[in-house]
């Protein structure tokens, strides 16, 4: 359990790589949550989170993570929301997580309130 970071992954049979991940989370459950980081929100651009997908996919992951290292208010909100992929029962596929919800060192869930949302 923990995180794991630059990881690679490859198929047996031949040795190519199917994909890598800046951060690779193991959970309590034995799942495995890709996570991408980028300095800035344009970093993560349709290329990477293609390959993002690619490797969920592959790892069965059932959720995956897009971070990077700018606050909310100094990237194209409509870009970031756009990151962010709901199940139909309302659980994420995939969260964004901005500099302010990486550094908060208290999130909070509150009614009505989602600490993943945006405003930090």
């Amino acid at each position: 359990m923990g995180m794991h970071p630059g990881m690679s992954v490859f198929k047996t049979d031949d040795g190519n790589e199917i994909g890598e991940a800046d951060l690779i989370r193991l959970t309590g459950m034995g799942e495995f949550v890709s996570i991408e980081v980028e300095r800035t929100a344009k970093g993560l651009n349709e290329n990477e989170i293609q390959k993002l997908d690619i490797l969920s996919g592959v790892l069965k992951s059932p959720w995956n993570v897009v971070a990077f290292c700018q606050y909310v208010r100094d990237a194209n909100e409509i870009s970031l929301i756009s990151l962010v992929i709901r199940k139909c029962d309302s659980t994420y596929q995939r969260i964004a997580l901005t500099y302010g919800q990486l550094l908060d060192p208290h999130p909070i869930w509150a009614l009505d309130g989602d600490p993943l949302s945006y405003g930090n």
